[in-house]
């Protein structure tokens, strides 16, 4: 596959040296993932991997309540499912 890219944002200098580039991809797809190697078109020695998740628009989850005293630092708390 092909994929051209183009800066969305101003502020940060681009990893390949351009705004807009071209990706030749190839890979494989199971269910909703999806993942690709290749290189930048242009720059054969620099290569790239992608992962495309699918985002949704979820129902927000309700906060996982946290005691003062389940707090250590080393090591971070648990979200406990329910």
């Amino acid at each position: 596959m092909t994929l051209m890219t183009r800066r969305h944002a101003a502020g940060h200098k681009s990893l390949v040296g351009a705004d807009e580039v071209e990706l030749s991809l190839a890979g494989i797809s199971r269910g909703d993932f999806a993942r690709f190697s290749g290189s930048v078109d242009g720059s054969p020695e620099m290569i790239v991997d992608v992962t495309l998740i699918p985002v949704r628009a979820d129902e927000p989850s309700q906060p996982v309540p946290h005691r003062a005293n389940d707090l250590h630092l080393e090591r971070p708390p648990k979200n406990k499912v329910r």
